[in-house]
């Protein structure tokens, strides 16, 4: 998962790196099986076309090529964001739901990677400064 905070500290990175982690997990989910669930943080298309509208196209474009690959579950809560003024309380629990059906977290620090911490699963945070 990207969060916001992290993509702007990162901006230089965060596509190189991004796709970079893509392709690891679209091998390792078409050779060995592993389940890839993509799941955005509801703020961040916004926030990316408020700020920084070319980061948000490279952005999207590597979105939609997961999605339309298919080789794993592209899981969005936007629909809610926009049929709910007050939706953390069902952010919330959707992501505890999440939580209980992955079995590790790989992404950006924030406070969904400790919802997994804190659900006693593997937590492996995003290192932007290491690209291959």
């Amino acid at each position: 998962m990207l969060d916001f905070a992290c993509v702007y500290e990162h901006s230089d990175k965060v596509i190189a790196k991004t796709r970079e982690v893509l392709e690891t997990l679209k091998k390792s989910a078409l050779e060995g099986g592993l389940k890839v669930i993509w799941h955005e943080q509801p703020t961040l298309t916004i926030y990316l076309c408020q700020k920084d509208p070319e980061l948000f196209d490279q952005y999207a474009s590597l979105r939609d090529d997961f999605i339309k690959e298919g080789w794993g579950v592209y899981d969005s809560f936007q629909t809610v964001l926009e049929e709910n003024e007050n939706y953390v309380p069902l952010y919330r629990k959707h992501l505890e739901e999440l939580v209980e059906k992955c079995t590790a977290y790989y992404g950006d620090p924030g406070w969904v990677a400790h919802l997994f911490r804190n659900a006693h699963k593997p937590v492996m945070l995003q290192n932007y400064d290491l690209l291959t």
